[in-house]
């Protein structure tokens, strides 16, 4: 966006921000988080602490304060975002997006880094996790972020004199990555948003305890499986009298799967053509 964009935006913008004055307990905060929102939002080659500080006639060290020190109300925050989407965004049809992203961090002092595998790098690597739910209609015109968790390991855990160095209070545990996103879909529900589906990447797929929590939910969902997932093709009953099989020779060779028509889906454009699945 550029500054006549933005500027046009003002009025709009302030009464959306308004809508969350009492997440802040004083009225500096208020301010420095529309600042800071809006050199978010500016054409700044580098959008840290320094250049929107700058940019906006404050002393850096302000808004440092404020992303470091300065209190708000996370909680509350997350349900006003959720209900904002629930009111102003009531589609029909609403997808629940579960994933986690890794990013990338030097040192021991940030709080929740551990060597662990890291998307963004795509290796294992010194890195903080964070677990996302995001909504999505159908048809992709609104998409929206509306829970972000950060993930504890476990390490983290049972250092509690290393967690409370870091900030991290005592109330904040180790809790499996799908625990926190069962969590996330509840929280959710609390605020009256709900999800025609859900959908999450091979990796919660693989955990029985996420998918077991989905089903007591009444949740549909589709997630990527691995093609060496043990299964069967129909409902083996309590005591199976055949053994299972992987997906991926169920899907080559079995009668059930074969007697149902395979049908083309377009799941994006990419740089070497389209992505179509069967």
């Amino acid at each position: 966006m550029n500054v006549e964009q933005i500027v046009s935006l003002g009025p709009e913008l302030a009464d959306f921000l308004d809508e969350f004055a009492d997440c802040f307990g004083r009225s500096e905060p208020r301010s420095h988080v529309a600042q800071y929102i809006r050199g978010q939002l500016s054409e700044l080659p580098r959008k840290s602490v320094e250049p929107i500080a700058l940019a906006a006639g404050l002393r850096p060290r302000t808004l440092q304060e404020f992303l470091r020190t300065d209190v708000w109300d996370r909680a509350r925050m997350r349900d006003r975002v959720q209900q904002i989407v629930v009111r102003d965004h009531g589609k029909p049809q609403r997808i629940g997006i579960i994933d986690d992203s890794g990013h990338p961090k030097k040192g021991r002092q940030t709080a929740c880094v551990n060597r662990q595998y890291c998307g963004r790098s795509g290796k294992i690597d010194n890195c903080v996790i964070s677990v996302h739910l995001t909504a999505s209609s159908f048809d992709t015109t609104f998409r929206t972020m509306v829970d972000s968790t950060p993930y504890l390991p476990n390490s983290w855990h049972q250092d509690r004199a290393r967690c409370e160095k870091a900030g991290i209070p005592d109330d904040v545990v180790y809790r499996p990555k799908y625990d926190i996103a069962l969590e996330q879909l509840d929280q959710a529900t609390c605020n009256g948003l709900t999800f025609d589906w859900i959908t999450a990447d091979i990796w919660y797929s693989e955990k029985t305890r996420f998918l077991s929590g989905l089903l007591e939910r009444s949740q549909r969902f589709v997630l990527e499986i691995p093609r060496n997932l043990s299964c069967w093709s129909f409902d083996p009953g309590g005591q199976p009298s055949r053994l299972a099989s992987t997906a991926e020779n169920l899907c080559r060779h079995s009668r059930h799967v074969h007697d149902q028509p395979w049908v083309r889906f377009h799941i994006k454009d990419t740089g070497n053509g389209p992505m179509v699945w069967k």
